[in-house]
């Protein structure tokens, strides 16, 4: 199991809140959170809602980044244009737009993964 922290710190005392669903085979994810949540205060509800979609944008961009690494290494004898075109078509075919954000960190990878 893999963790993101809260930006609240440790001093918040978290329970688990069911309603996250996702089938593994196909990719089809859907929320469903209890009555719990819906009456608790609207600030708390944002701040959850905020918390979780930082921790999701976090998992999405890991994800990016293993399917990059997959088809960098299956492609590794080709050069670094054809390796980003194969990438772009991919998260195409998936129906994903990458973030801006992820070239940065592709990048930061590289370098130091070739030590520069």
């Amino acid at each position: 199991m893999h963790t993101i922290p809260s930006d609240l710190g440790d001093e918040s005392f978290m329970l688990p809140i069911a309603g996250l669903f996702g089938d593994l085979d196909t990719g089809a994810g859907t929320v469903q959170l209890p009555d719990a949540f819906f009456a608790a205060s609207p600030q708390v509800q944002l701040n959850l809602a905020a918390d979780w979609q930082r921790a999701l944008a976090q998992l999405r961009l890991r994800a990016f980044e293993q399917l990059y690494r997959e088809l960098a290494y299956r492609h590794r004898f080709d050069g670094p244009e054809e390796v980003a075109r194969r990438f772009s078509d991919a998260c195409r075919q998936l129906g994903q737009e990458w973030p801006p954000e992820l070239a940065q960190r592709l990048q930061a990878a590289r370098a130091s993964a070739t030590g520069g």
